[in-house]
């Protein structure tokens, strides 16, 4: 039950990053120009929605007796240490390229795409961004999810 309380916990984070980083874009006015004009009530719907699943997660969490991780065992143990890691360093060089590098992650796979497109569509380039920063703060968030839950009983394989 404490591990998934934890989760929970960790599930309200991942979509309270969501709701400030894809909202501040759309109260600032700096969301890419295809997701603006006709298309920005469906972002502020997803908005919304981000909001709902964060607090019904928030409340799952209390719900569970507001568990938290043991922050000393953050490192994974047990059986599964080392593919864990292995999966989390690897998941952590994607998550922080896209994330935080995004155009020269992009072209480091596929040469030359992003002046490609850049040409053709710079509008499409911005909103290939906004896609890849995301999934990039996804990656990251997992990492951070499953040390959390691991953290929760540390050990525990399951």
């Amino acid at each position: 039950k404490k591990a998934q309380g934890v989760q929970c916990l960790a599930n309200c984070m991942y979509w309270t990053m969501f709701l400030l980083s894809d909202g501040s874009k759309a109260v600032s006015g700096s969301m890419p120009k295809a997701f603006s004009g006709e298309a920005l009530p469906q972002i502020y719907a997803n908005l919304v929605l981000f909001a709902v699943i964060a607090v019904v997660q928030f409340l799952g969490w209390k719900s569970a007796g507001s568990p938290m991780p043991d922050t000393s065992k953050l490192v994974p143990s047990g059986a599964l240490k080392t593919t864990l890691i292995a999966n989390f360093v690897n998941l952590g060089f994607f998550g922080i390229g896209c994330k935080f590098f995004t155009a020269t992650f992009i072209d480091m796979y596929i040469p030359g795409v992003v002046a490609g497109i850049n040409k053709g569509s710079p509008d499409a380039m911005e909103a290939i961004y906004l896609i890849m920063s995301n999934a990039g703060m996804c990656m990251l968030m997992n990492i951070v999810s499953a040390l959390m839950v691991l953290a929760a009983e540390p050990g525990n394989a399951d």
